[in-house]
């Protein structure tokens, strides 16, 4: 992949569900991002995300989020910070589970 095809950034929503030939090495090591959302099926008949992408995140440090998984995923900011939450609807109807995460949007600016 030639370098000036792309840009880095924080946020990846994983292509076509994390099929096997989505999201390719050279362009992980492209875009170079912190977190993943992967919007795919619970129990979904092609089985993905592929394991094989799931390797590619897992080895490059990016922390996955997974619509099968953790439910609706939201990540939001004030340009300052990222805030991801994750819902999830329970068994129970009136349960639902919200996890939120509070995320630097920049390293650097966390340490000053």
């Amino acid at each position: 992949m030639e370098p000036h095809l792309t840009e880095p950034a924080d946020i990846l929503k994983v292509a076509h569900h994390g099929s096997k030939t989505s999201t390719t090495e050279a362009f992980l090591d492209a875009v170079h991002p912190r977190w993943a959302v992967v919007s795919v099926g619970f129990a979904n008949l092609f089985h993905h995300p592929h394991a094989q992408v799931l390797d590619r995140l897992s080895d490059r440090g990016i922390e996955v989020w997974r619509t099968d998984e953790h439910g609706q995923v939201r990540m939001l900011t004030n340009g300052k910070s990222w805030r991801i939450e994750a819902f999830h609807q329970s068994a129970v109807p009136a349960a639902p589970r919200i996890q939120t995460l509070l995320r630097p949007a920049d390293p650097a600016a966390s340490a000053q």
